[in-house]
């Protein structure tokens, strides 16, 4: 089972060779096998890929993402060709009804609010029963909003006057961690069947991903607490900060009453959203409970 996140950060030419990801640069060589590869992340200028050897990163399902200023990331390159069944699970998604949507993004996002409440009690913040308390106004495919009334609140005790669209060093941790785990989770759902631009919340029609953006919504919160811990003062993340935050996928989490990694978490989820999508059924889908990644759960509601 792959389970590396390759980081490559200065020039390099990269292609592949006998199942191996060969990474050519000024002070070396490398070679790692594919199959131990779960995601590449590219930071920096001159960083080359052979055609052929992103035919073969395709064939093996790693995805590659690609960073630009403050490591917000600006490319993404993942497989095509993954499931055989593509056509019939494309069908069910274009036939989603609104009230399967609704009952579908009600259910992300309270467990998005509540995991955002067991966040602040995990990092000792004030704010754990105010931001509870948006979790039963959800309701109606949260036609008022109340998602982004609760972020907007819970960004401020999770750190006083963020601006989540602003150019700072929080937002630079935080979107270079989210990027990993919707990378994973747009894997996870291409590799099952699913075409990520038909989503059920997000609908933009310039968003290929859409689908990542709405399930990834209750996997933010785990993010942010590994976040927290690497916040610095400069917009620039260093090889400290982003190895640490490269480590998300592999912190626990609960979901379907086991404890397990966030990348089988996502898998596990991807998996049972497919059941909900074939029966019809918002209910089969499985969300994930945030844990303090000490592994315990900070509190049982």
């Amino acid at each position: 089972m792959a389970y590396r996140i390759i980081e490559i950060t200065q020039q390099a030419e990269c292609h592949v060779t006998n199942g191996q990801l060969v990474v050519e640069m000024k002070d070396g060589t490398v070679q790692i096998p594919l199959e131990d590869i779960e995601i590449i992340l590219c930071i920096g200028a001159k960083i080359r890929f052979s055609t052929m050897g992103l035919g073969e990163l395709n064939k093996a399902g790693i995805v590659v993402v690609g960073f630009g200023k403050n490591h917000d990331p600006e490319t993404l390159i993942e497989p095509y060709f993954t499931n055989q069944r593509h056509s019939s699970l494309l069908r069910r998604q274009i036939c989603w009804n609104d009230n399967f949507k609704s009952q579908l993004w009600n259910t992300i996002i309270r467990q998005k609010i509540d995991n955002s409440s067991r966040n602040l009690a995990v990092l000792g913040l004030e704010g754990i029963k105010e931001i509870e308390a948006f979790i039963s106004l959800v309701h109606d495919g949260d036609k008022d909003n109340i998602e982004s009334q609760a972020a907007g609140v819970y960004f401020q005790f999770y750190h006083k006057g963020l601006n989540r669209r602003s150019n700072d060093p929080v937002n630079s941790a935080l979107n270079y961690g989210y990027a990993i785990v919707r990378s994973y989770i747009i894997k996870a759902l291409i590799s099952t069947g699913f075409h990520c631009a038909l989503g059920i919340n997000h609908h933009n029609e310039y968003n290929n991903f859409n689908l990542a953006d709405d399930l990834i919504e209750p996997w933010r919160a785990m993010v942010d607490q590994l976040a927290f811990e690497v916040i610095g003062t400069d917009c620039n993340l260093s090889l400290k900060q982003r190895k640490i935050l490269t480590g998300i996928l592999h912190k626990p989490c609960k979901i379907d009453g086991r404890v397990m990694n966030i990348s089988t978490g996502i898998e596990l989820m991807v998996s049972s959203f497919k059941n909900a999508v074939v029966e019809n059924q918002s209910e089969l889908l499985k969300l994930p409970i945030l844990m303090n990644f000490k592994g315990v759960l900070p509190c049982e509601y």
